[in-house]
């Protein structure tokens, strides 16, 4: 169970968002598919959708665990979810504003 209500990303502290709380060593390859998405597309949506389809094919986290790569991008929400904590990754890109919230459900 994963419950965010008072907290953002940014209020938490980045050495417990690079490793508590994110697909353990593979965090950079996230962060990296995020900035990428920004980058091409302006509509949430778009990037949420461009995100998990490169986790989808990603040699690093594509196998991992069952179901299928989820993101939520935003800047405010509120979820409650069910996760495994290596196959999930929650951080802030202050350079514009949004929250990212990617994991692996099932």
């Amino acid at each position: 169970f994963f419950f965010f209500k008072q907290k953002t990303a940014y209020e938490m502290l980045r050495s417990l968002v690079g490793s508590e709380m994110c697909i353990r060593d593979r965090f950079k390859e996230v962060l990296k598919y995020a900035e990428q998405a920004c980058k091409e597309f302006q509509l949430d949506k778009d990037i949420a959708t461009q995100i998990c389809k490169k986790c989808k094919e990603s040699k690093v986290l594509g196998w991992r665990g069952e179901g299928e790569w989820q993101c939520l991008v935003g800047k405010n929400f509120t979820v409650s979810l069910n996760y495994d904590n290596r196959l999930l990754a929650f951080f802030d890109l202050k350079e514009i504003g949004k929250t990212f919230l990617v994991f692996k459900s099932g």
